[in-house]
């Protein structure tokens, strides 16, 4: 008995020979078992196993495991070289200091003072609006 298959070859290094997908091993009615490095199937003179190589298996897991390593060894110092070009000193933009509630002077809020006017306005409307949901003190938080 013959099934035509459709594969995919890529040539990059794998600790894997094939990649089977579940659709394919469901219309197969096949069993992978990587722990036996097997797959089992029916076939019309029974059950076929083809077994996989322990050796071979060790070698590229191996293989991948240095792969790994070094990829993310090269992963951490490509984050390191990119957060040592981005330290510049800090940036203190102007902002405007705003009190929300007369009665209590404490209670305010800091704005961008570069920000355009239509949002430095709506970065003001709705904190006051909604003064009552902020917690400005602990007595504010009851329960917690």
């Amino acid at each position: 008995m013959t099934k035509v298959t459709e594969f995919l070859v890529v040539d990059r290094p794998a600790s894997y020979n094939v990649i089977m997908g579940t659709p394919w091993l469901n219309s197969r009615h096949a069993i992978p078992s990587t722990y036996h490095l097997c797959l089992k199937f029916p076939t019309p003179n029974g059950i076929e196993v083809i077994w996989g190589n322990p050796r071979l298996s060790r070698k590229t897991a191996s293989d991948e495991n240095t792969r790994n390593q070094d990829s993310a060894e090269l992963f951490w110092q490509s984050r390191k070289i990119v957060t040592l070009e981005k330290k510049h000193g800090p940036t203190c933009e102007p902002v405007v200091t705003v009190c929300l509630d007369e009665a209590f002077p404490e209670r305010c809020i800091e704005v961008g003072a570069n920000l355009c006017v239509p949002l430095t306005t709506e970065l003001i409307t709705c904190p006051k609006k909604n003064f009552n949901t902020f917690a400005w003190a602990a007595e504010d938080m009851p329960g917690i």
